[in-house]
C-alpha cells in the first residue's frame, strides 16, 4: 500500500493516460493513472511508493511500470466503469479502491 495518495489533477485535452501497475523493491504494487510509463513511475514516487523513477531489474530487486487493463485485471474488473470515468476526464494519481468507493488520490470518484 501507498505510504500517501497523489491527484496530480487532469492533463489537457487531446491528452490520453491509462492504467499502470508500479511494482517497487519490496515487490509490491500500487495503481497509478497516468500518460505514459515514465509518468506512472513519478506520480508512484511522489506517493512515496517508490524511491526513485528509474526502473530497477535486478535479482532481488524491481522496480517498474506497466499497463494494465481494467477489464482484464481481476482487482479492478468490478470498477471499470468509475475508472472509465476517471479516465475520461484524464485525472492523473494514485488509484485505489476502498469500501467500495474509486478514488485518484483523494478525491472520490464513485461511490
Amino acid at each position: 500500500m501507498t505510504k500517501c495518495r497523489a491527484n496530480w489533477g487532469a492533463l489537457p485535452e487531446g491528452v490520453t493516460v491509462k492504467i499502470f501497475k508500479v511494482v517497487n523493491t519490496s515487490f509490491k504494487h500500487l495503481y497509478v493513472i497516468a500518460q505514459d510509463e515514465q509518468s506512472a513511475m513519478a506520480v508512484a514516487c511522489s506517493a512515496n511508493h517508490i524511491l526513485g523513477t528509474e526502473e530497477i531489474h535486478g535479482d532481488y530487486y524491481f522496480r517498474a511500470a506497466w499497463r494494465v487493463d481494467p477489464t482484464e485485471d481481476k482487482n479492478l474488473q468490478e470498477f471499470v466503469k468509475p475508472i472509465q470515468m476517471a479516465i475520461a476526464r484524464r485525472l492523473q494519481g494514485t488509484l485505489h479502491i476502498d469500501n467500495g468507493q474509486v478514488f485518484v488520490g483523494c478525491e472520490v470518484i464513485s461511490k
